[in-house]
Order: C-alpha cells, then structure tokens, then sequence
C-alpha cells in the first residue's frame, strides 16, 4: 500500500498517531511534575482530581507504549475498532523503545523550552497593558496548553481520516 507522495500510508498514519500520542503523554508527565509547586493555584478540591487525571494519564500512556498490553487484550476479547488499536501498537513496537524514549525525552525538551521562552514574552507584552506578572503567566501556559492540546488533536484526527480514507480506498482497489 503506496501513496504517491510520502510512501507508506499506514506508516506514515502510525508515525502520526505515536507524535501524538507521545506529545501528549509528555504534557502528562510534566503536569505531574508541576503539580507540587503549583498545588496552591489550584481551586479548593481540585487537587486530587488532577493528581489522579495526570497519573492515570502518565500510566494509560506507559501500559499503551511500554507494554503488550494491546496483543494481550487482543488475543482475550474482541472489541470495535481493536484491529485499528493493533496497527497503532504495531506501529510503536516497529519504532523500538529507545527511539520511543528519544521521541519523548525531544518532546520533553520542546516543551519545556516553549514555556521558558513564552512565558517571560508574554509577561513582558501583558505587562504593557497593565496585567500583573502572575496573570501574565497564567494566561501564557494557558494558551500554550489550549493551542497544542486543541490544535494537535484536531491535526491529528483530520491526518488520521484522510490517511484511513486513502487506506480504505487502496485496499478497495487491491480487492478488485
């Protein structure tokens, strides 16, 4: 299965969907290690309702990449879209966990220069206007968050449909 343009369709949506997934997961293990130093900005009652959130997110993200747990379920019970959920792992496991720890230790190291970069800017221009440092801040992880939360996940999902749609297509003309 070929696509004129970049190769291998499956590859390339399986690269896609483990740049995510990763992505995402490093954002979950920063927010885990933030949580002690910035446990007191967050509302009354909050606190372990985001603990629990980042560590079932941390760990959700270790059992899908660290471990067999997807062929293991696979071989047990048959659920919709479990042979989507088996490309996905396969896609991971041909990549290797030292290029995986590579792929998170840059995404890691991305972020984290991102924020030590924004957030100063963002104080500097909000400060213009009059807006204290502490908000300054706060408005500046807030939009980093939202932007690479919102916009990965709707970049993914629309490369995700249109490399199933030429998927599907290819395999309909392999059929015939």
């Amino acid at each position: 299965m070929q696509d004129e343009e970049t190769g291998f369709v499956s590859e390339v949506i399986g690269t896609t969907l483990v740049d995510r997934a990763i992505g995402l997961w490093v954002l979950f293990v920063l927010a885990l290690l933030t949580l002690p130093f910035g446990h007191t900005l967050l509302p009354a009652g909050w606190l372990p309702i985001v603990a629990f959130g980042t560590v079932v997110g941390v760990l959700s993200g270790w059992l899908v990449m660290g471990t067999p747990l997807i062929p293991w379920l696979g071989g047990k019970v048959r659920l919709p879209g479990q042979d989507k959920l088996e490309r996905f792992y396969r896609s991971i496991s041909q990549l290797g966990y030292r290029a995986l720890g590579k792929a998170c230790a840059v995404s890691l190291v991305f972020d984290v220069l991102l924020i030590i970069f924004n957030v100063p800017i963002a104080q500097l221009l909000f400060g213009a206007l009059g807006v204290p440092d502490t908000l300054a801040a706060a408005m500046s992880l807030a939009n980093y968050a939202l932007t690479t939360l919102v916009v990965g996940l709707i970049g993914g999902v629309m490369y995700a449909l249109e490399g199933t749609t030429k998927l599907a297509a290819q395999e309909i003309g392999d059929d015939e």
